[in-house]
């Protein structure tokens, strides 16, 4: 008798552990859907060595206004490219998921010039607009 009733207490305990651990690998999704755009970045950052940015569409410019920007500041746009010439890239970049807006967008070859630009814009916003830099 004392056999059966141990019998269904592993079960029980068993199915315990089981739900506890599907309550933790669907609040580990959760989680994984609510910072997917921060977990993003970190890999892009770490692994890529990329940069992104979290700006919502409102808050970007107009496409106009970037490819103004980047006009209005040609000299500094060139100090950029220069750091290692014809391998850096600066161009006005659009978004697939804010139709109409823009950002800034930077190639580049290396860290060791990910850091010189980095440094020379000495910001997160490069003429007050959101910059992107990839890695090439």
């Amino acid at each position: 008798m004392k056999k059966i009733n141990n019998k269904k207490g592993d079960e029980m305990m068993l199915k315990k552990r089981l739900l506890k651990f599907a309550i933790v690998i669907l609040t580990l999704i959760a989680l994984g859907f609510i910072f997917r755009k921060s977990i993003m970045i970190v890999v892009a950052d770490v692994l890529y060595d990329n940069k992104r940015y979290l700006y919502s569409c409102k808050d970007l410019p107009n496409y106009e206004e970037v490819v103004q920007a980047l006009e209005d500041n040609k000299e500094f746009v060139k100090q950029i490219e220069d750091v290692e010439p014809g391998f850096i890239d600066v161009y006005p970049g659009t978004i697939k998921d804010c139709p109409g807006k823009g950002d800034i967008h930077i190639y580049f070859p290396g860290h060791s010039q990910r850091e010189i630009i980095e440094e020379l814009i000495g910001s997160d916003l490069l003429f007050g607009i959101p910059y992107r830099m990839t890695n090439i």
